[in-house]
């Protein structure tokens, strides 16, 4: 399903996380008044370091509910 299905179907802004063996890739897909639809991705490894860096990405976007 592509981002933009996604965002008009589900209250933006939303975050997900695909958690594989050897990286993680987290997603957030958000959606601006003139109904663009905005998907960022970054990847981390799984040292504990990497799960650090992981948490101060998706800290800047203040999420309400997690």
């Amino acid at each position: 399903m592509s981002p933009q299905v996604i965002a008009r179907l589900l209250p933006c802004p939303l975050h997900g996380l695909d958690v594989p063996q050897a990286k993680i890739t987290a997603w957030v897909i958000s959606a601006e008044a003139a109904g663009k639809t905005n998907v960022k991705l970054a990847e981390f490894g799984g040292f504990q370091r990497d799960r650090q860096a992981l948490a101060q990405w998706l800290a800047r976007f203040a999420f309400e509910f997690v």
